[in-house]
């Protein structure tokens, strides 16, 4: 098995995002979960919650306002052809904030694909071997 092959990524595609079709005319630009941008938001956001976390005594709902604070601000990076009761929604940090706290589905979908390796995979050798 050539290991590149198999699992090499791009940095950049991690970092900047890649367009995801979800049909309907709409697609959303995602960013690899774990990121450099989305590591440093969530030292940042968690910080204030150290000792609640360190002894597990941070409430589930906070942990998940966090998370989805973090995806909205650097995994949904950008979307095409979203509405909301047939009115066209904007792509902005807050609306991507609403949207994923709002449609749970919609955030798992999010988290799905920002987790699928062949998504920010370089089927380019020479990208691979760059990264």
């Amino acid at each position: 098995m050539d290991i590149k092959k198999s699992f090499g990524t791009s940095t950049e595609l991690e970092n900047d995002g890649v367009w995801v079709d979800l049909g309907d005319g709409a697609s959303i630009k995602v960013a690899r979960a774990g990121n450099k941008s989305n590591r440093a938001l969530i030292k940042r956001l968690i910080a204030p919650h150290k000792v609640a976390l360190r002894n597990d005594k941070l409430p589930d709902e906070t942990l998940e306002k966090l998370t989805i604070e973090a995806m909205a601000s650097t995994i949904l990076l950008d979307w095409k052809g979203i509405d909301e009761d047939g009115k066209p929604v904007p792509y902005n940090t807050q609306n991507a904030l609403r949207l994923l706290t709002d449609y749970k589905d919609f955030r798992d979908q999010v988290s799905a694909f920002s987790s699928e390796l062949a998504l920010f995979q370089v089927h380019d050798e020479a990208a691979v071997t760059k990264n």
